[in-house]
């Protein structure tokens, strides 16, 4: 497979963008996720709940960061 310039690894300088755009996705996430319980607990949902609801949204944050990153990487099946 051939690289062309729209892949993100193409240019040296733009390698700098992959951690930007992972963690920033998966921050994100987690920061919603932080929200969310706040609110869960402001609502009298007990702290096992809501710190079970941050998790799960962490969770899917990393797990859409890591397909973002793959497709940043142009990694797929030939």
């Amino acid at each position: 497979m051939t690289r062309t310039q729209t892949d993100l690894p193409y240019d040296a300088w733009n390698v700098r963008l992959i951690p930007h755009y992972s963690f920033g996705v998966w921050f994100v996430a987690t920061h919603m996720g932080l929200g969310l319980r706040a609110v869960a607990l402001a609502h009298q949902v007990s702290p096992s709940t809501a710190d079970r609801i941050v998790w799960t949204v962490g969770a899917l944050g990393a797990a859409f960061a890591v397909t973002i990153t793959f497709a940043q990487l142009s990694v797929h099946d030939a």
